[in-house]
């Protein structure tokens, strides 16, 4: 196929696939794919849907369309993103699971076997085992074992509450349910009694058209919309909080009858307002007053309530303020243990090991051994047997190493839940990316492990 010919197919087949999701009112970033479709983005401004078959040397990404017979090849510079859909997959449980943060500030999950003088290794089901150098691991964080789920879905629209319209331009029938998501196609709210812990996270998959216009209600009683330029006038209601999401901007109001609204701190995320999905995680810590928001990882805002506002309620409440379509998948709400990874830069240049517990001590030393769940570490008062399970973090000692090495043609590599990896791909070997790590050197890693791959990352901080 022709050069010209290739471009003229790619782009019927994009203009048909956008006719289509007019055609439903719905933008197909969010409701456009299936679960098992992936979704590419190229740099001419094209998107199609379809399926990524390999990554091959010379070629680039080997891309099938269900429109158009032969595969498309596309050269990594063609494009800006693949979103991947789900892919069959056996994840174990593990007994000790960790996070580890490396020096060029990627992160990846896995099962802690042990550590010695020089390596840290890694059981990933996605990757196998990994021996990650420690002058290169910047810190380890202790995963929670099995936290108590209290929901996962959506499933269908049963169980959940729409709103009523209770502002102009506001619908009672804005959301509906389709391939395993919650879709907005307009203005309006959906809620539901999950029976929101304490001290709770809530992990989501969200994507937008154009601008994100979202309002969360946290530890609501009323599974109703509340105009809150009309609150004291709505019948009667336990405090709470609604978390905003606006554009680049995100906020929390404090919201009680009787009592003007409040805002408990705006902050400003750079770059969200060019991008169309993230993965949301808001943890809540009701004893505490406090609720910090991550997107993509990342910590972004922590908010503290020096108010009683909150009441009794333990309900969820979504509301779509714009009239772009919104996609929410993947909800997940859990206890949290308050475990909080330390939002400090890594201190550069550090001779021990610092170990951060649960109950805010610390220990320095130098960790010498990790066996059946417990490191060992020589601290300079003797030497110390501490329990994973009592620990919040450990950053390793670094010493004066150097920048980690970069190479043209470097993707970001994003795992579904948070973290990820900066790789340059170089082939395809048993339905596996054949890659390159600056700090893991050469992998196999399973597509599967990975939501998104970007070759345009931008870094919300």
């Amino acid at each position: 196929m022709s050069r010209r010919a290739f471009c003229i197919v790619c782009r019927a087949a994009a203009l048909a696939m956008a006719a289509a999701c007019l055609a439903t009112g719905v933008a197909a970033e969010s409701d456009g794919l299936s679960d098992g479709d992936d979704m590419i983005w190229l740099a001419s401004g094209e998107r199609l849907r379809g399926k990524l078959e390999a990554f091959q040397p010379g070629e680039g990404v080997v891309w099938r369309h269900p429109d158009i017979q032969e595969p498309l090849p596309f050269d990594s510079s063609q494009i800006l993103r693949i979103r991947l859909g789900q892919r069959p997959s056996t994840i174990p449980r593990y007994s000790f699971p960790c996070r580890v943060r490396l020096a060029n500030q990627d992160e990846l999950e896995g099962e802690l076997a042990g550590l010695d003088a020089s390596h840290l290794i890694l059981e990933t089901w996605y990757a196998g085992t990994l021996r990650i150098p420690r002058a290169m691991a910047a810190r380890l964080i202790p995963v929670v074992l099995n936290p108590r789920i209290v929901f996962e879905g959506p499933t269908s629209l049963d169980g959940w509450t729409m709103g009523n319209a209770v502002a102009a331009g506001v619908e009672s029938n804005a959301w509906t349910y389709s391939q395993g998501a919650l879709v907005a196609t307009a203005s309006g709210s959906i809620a539901r009694d999950v029976k929101l812990p304490d001290i709770a996270s809530i992990d989501f998959d969200l994507s937008w058209s154009t601008y994100l216009h979202l309002a969360i209600a946290l530890y609501a009683d009323s599974l109703q919309p509340i105009n809150l330029s009309l609150k004291d006038e709505a019948p009667d209601f336990g405090g709470f909080y609604s978390l905003q999401l606006n554009a680049n901007i995100v906020n929390i109001l404090t919201v009680k009858k009787g009592v003007p609204l409040n805002s408990l701190g705006i902050g400003i995320v750079p770059g969200l307002e060019g991008k169309t999905t993230a993965h949301v995680t808001i943890r809540t810590h009701k004893p505490e007053r406090a609720v910090y928001l991550y997107l993509d990882g990342t910590l972004v805002k922590q908010w503290r309530d020096t108010a009683d506002t909150l009441g009794k309620g333990t309900c969820l409440r979504f509301v779509n303020q714009g009239p772009n379509p919104l996609r929410l998948s993947n909800l997940v709400v859990s206890e949290w243990d308050g475990r909080l990874e330390n939002p400090n830069p890594i201190v550069q240049n550090i001779t021990n090991d610092v170990v951060r517990l649960l109950n805010r001590d610390v220990v320095a030393g130098t960790l010498t051994a990790f066996n059946q769940g417990n490191f060992k570490i020589a601290a300079a008062y003797g030497v110390l047997d501490i329990p994973i399970g009592r620990i919040e973090e450990i950053q390793l000692a670094t010493g004066p190493r150097g920048p980690v090495p970069t190479s043209p043609g470097e993707m970001r590599a994003n795992f579904h839940k948070r973290g990820y990896l900066t790789l340059k791909l170089e082939g395809w070997e048993d339905n596996k990316f054949v890659a390159t790590h600056a700090i893991l050197g050469r992998l196999k890693i399973k597509p599967a492990a990975f939501r998104l791959l970007d070759w345009k990352p931008v870094t919300v901080q």
